[in-house]
C-alpha cells in the first residue's frame, strides 16, 4: 500500500500545487501519524521527572501506601545508600525517588509503562530503579524476617496477651501459617510448582505473626507441591523455637493448624472426628486467636496488591520471592505507623518505626 508521501509525491507531479493549505496540513498530520505507528514512541517525554513536594498527601497513600509526612521518615529508618546510581546503564536517582518508584510497583498490578506519568523516566529506567532499590532493602533488612529474638520481640508479654485473648493455652506467643500464591504457568519444572490442592501453578511462603502485627519471622518462596511441614523444616526456625522460654524458664509456643506435627514448642488442634465435648472446645478458643495469622497475609495482599496478582509473577523472570518478602517488611513498617485489624484485637502496641529497623 502506497504511504501518504507517496500519493502526495504521485499528486504533485501531476498538478503544480493541487491541494489547498487544509488539504496539506491533513495529509502532513497523517504522514506523522503513520511515523509514529513505526517506530517507538517514548511518551515518558511528556510528563516531568519526579518532583516529591508536588504529590499531596492523598496521592502518596494512593500510589505508595503511607502518608507524605512518613515517607522521608521511613526512608531515614531503612537506611539506604544515599548515592543511587546504576553502573551499566549509568543512570541516576535520589533515594526517596527509588523508595517511591518500589513502593508504586507493589501497591497495584500495574505495568512499568504506568508509572511514567509519576516519575517521567523511561520503562527501562523504572526497571532498573525499582529492581536496584529492591535489592538494596532486603539487603539491608531481610533478617528483620528471620529473627525470633529481636529486641521488639517479648515472648512472656505476647502469651499473656493472648491467653487474654481467650486461647485455651497460656504459653502461646505466635502463630505459623502458611499461603499459596499463584504464579504465571512457566514453562519449565511445570510439576514442581503445580499444586493438586488448587489445580494451579503456586508457589508458598510461611508467616509467624506475632499478637502485636507484626511478622517476626517470613519464608519463601517454597514449591506449591510440596507440604506446609516440608517448608517448616526447610525454614530452620524449629531450632530457634527450642529455646524460647519465659522468666521461670518455661517453654512458650507458637500454634499452628493441623497440618503441622505435635512438638512441645509447636502447638497443633486436636485431630480426628470424634472428639471430646472439651476438645471441640479447646480448638474453637484456639482457632479465634490463631486466624489473626491469615489476618496478616491478607494485609500483605491488600495493600501490596503486585505480589497477589498471578500473572505478575513470572518465576524465571524476575525475583517474586524478594518482592513477597519485601512486601512483607513494609506491612510491618505499615502497622508499626498505622496499626492493623490484629493489634486491634489484641490490644498490644507495636514499636515505632525506627525501633523496628533499629532492632
Amino acid at each position: 500500500m502506497a504511504s501518504c508521501a507517496d500519493v502526495m509525491v504521485a499528486l504533485m507531479a501531476i498538478d503544480e500545487n493541487p491541494f489547498s493549505d487544509e488539504e496539506m496540513a491533513m495529509i502532513l498530520l497523517a504522514e506523522e501519524e503513520e511515523k509514529s505507528l513505526q517506530r517507538p514512541c517514548l511518551t515518558y517525554y511528556k510528563y516531568k521527572r519526579f518532583h516529591f513536594e508536588n504529590f499531596t498527601d492523598e496521592a502518596c497513600v494512593k500510589f505508595f501506601r503511607f502518608q507524605k509526612d512518613d515517607l522521608p521518615r521511613l526512608l531515614s529508618a531503612l537506611q539506604l545508600k544515599s548515592e543511587c546510581r546504576d553502573d551499566i546503564s549509568r543512570i541516576r536517582w535520589e533515594p526517596l525517588e527509588g523508595l517511591c518508584c518500589l513502593l508504586c510497583r507493589l501497591a497495584y498490578p500495574n505495568r512499568l509503562v504506568d508509572m511514567q506519568p509519576l516519575f517521567g523516566r523511561s520503562e527501562p529506567d523504572l526497571s532498573t530503579i525499582v529492581k536496584n532499590t529492591l535489592e538494596d532493602v532486603y539487603a539491608a533488612h531481610h533478617d528483620k524476617l528471620g529473627d525470633i529474638f529481636q529486641p521488639w520481640i517479648h515472648h512472656s508479654e505476647f502469651a499473656y496477651c493472648v491467653l487474654d485473648r481467650g486461647a485455651a493455652l497460656t504459653n502461646i506467643w505466635g502463630f505459623i501459617d502458611g499461603t499459596l500464591k499463584g504464579v504465571c504457568r512457566p514453562g519449565i519444572t511445570q510439576c514442581d510448582l503445580y499444586s493438586g490442592h488448587k489445580h494451579k501453578h503456586r508457589v508458598k511462603y510461611q508467616h509467624i505473626m506475632c499478637p502485636n502485627g507484626l511478622v517476626c519471622h517470613a519464608f519463601g518462596p517454597f514449591l506449591g507441591r510440596h507440604h506446609d511441614v516440608s517448608m517448616y523444616v526447610k525454614s530452620g526456625v524449629e531450632n530457634d523455637l527450642q529455646h524460647v522460654r519465659d522468666a521461670n524458664g518455661q517453654l512458650l509456643a507458637i500454634y499452628g493448624d493441623g497440618w503441622y506435627v505435635q512438638r512441645d514448642w509447636l502447638q497443633i488442634p486436636f485431630q480426628g472426628a470424634n472428639l471430646t465435648h472439651e476438645q471441640k472446645d479447646f480448638n474453637i478458643k484456639m482457632s479465634r486467636v490463631h486466624a489473626s495469622v491469615e489476618w496478616g497475609f491478607g494485609k500483605v495482599s491488600t495493600i501490596w496488591a503486585f505480589v497477589n496478582y498471578y500473572a505478575n509473577q513470572k518465576v524465571f523472570h524476575q525475583p517474586i520471592g524478594t518482592y513477597f518478602l519485601v512486601a512483607s517488611l513494609f506491612t510491618n513498617a505499615h502497622t508499626c505507623l498505622y496499626g492493623s485489624k490484629i493489634l486491634a484485637y489484641f490490644g498490644l502496641a507495636p514499636p515505632s518505626l525506627e525501633e523496628y529497623f533499629r532492632a
